[in-house]
């Protein structure tokens, strides 16, 4: 969970209070995508064997944790498609009730 956690934090620079209101102006390809490519402060894209700051980071452990580069990428993605739909299923909730 804590590697969720730190992997996703950057989505709030294009999803600002995405973590209480899930993912809206985005796709979950295009936050991903952000995480992946374009925001380099993190070493997310290590994870991912995108050389990013490969000399900084020690990924062995949390790969074979999370099984292998497939399962954090996995878990990465559920936990933006849960906020995606979040966001999705919220909006339709609020509309009902008014």
């Amino acid at each position: 969970m804590i590697v969720r956690i730190l992997h996703s934090n950057p989505i709030s620079i294009i999803e600002p209070g995405f973590k209480e209101q899930g993912i809206k102006n985005h796709s979950a390809k295009e936050v991903f995508d952000f995480l992946r490519k374009d925001y380099r402060w993190s070493s997310f894209p290590d994870y991912v064997s995108i050389k990013n700051f490969p000399s900084v980071t020690r990924r062995n452990f949390i790969l074979d944790t999370m099984g292998g580069e497939k399962g954090l990428v996995d878990n990465l993605m559920d936990w933006i498609l849960y906020k995606r739909e979040l966001a999705m299923y919220e909006s339709t909730l609020i509309s009902q009730r008014e």
